[in-house]
C-alpha cells in the first residue's frame, strides 16, 4: 500500500493511503459534531484518494459547523479534514 502526504488541505496535514488509480471508488464523507459523532454523511465517487479529499473540501464548505470530516473508502479511513480556526 503506498502512502503519501497531502499538504495543508484544511487546517492540517492529512495522511493518504493510496488506492488503485483509474478505477472508480465509492467514498463516504462523515461530518462529525463536537462530540465526535456523525451528524451527516455525503457519498462521492472518484478515481483516487486524493480526488476524494479534494471533493471532501467542498462538503466542508457546505457544512455550517463541524470540528472534523472523516473520509472513508469501505472500511479504510482515507483522511481527516479538521475545520480551519
Amino acid at each position: 500500500m503506498k502512502r503519501s502526504w497531502l499538504g495543508r488541505v484544511t487546517g492540517g496535514l492529512v495522511i493518504v493511503t493510496g488506492s488503485e488509480e483509474g478505477a472508480m471508488n465509492g467514498y463516504h464523507c462523515y461530518v462529525l459534531n463536537k462530540d465526535g459523532r456523525i451528524s451527516s454523511r455525503h457519498d462521492i465517487e472518484t478515481e483516487s484518494d486524493t480526488d476524494a479529499l479534494l471533493k471532501a473540501q467542498t462538503v466542508a464548505t457546505l457544512s455550517e459547523d463541524f470540528p472534523e470530516i472523516e473520509i472513508w473508502c469501505g472500511t479504510r479511513i482515507v483522511g481527516r479534514l479538521p475545520r480551519e480556526p
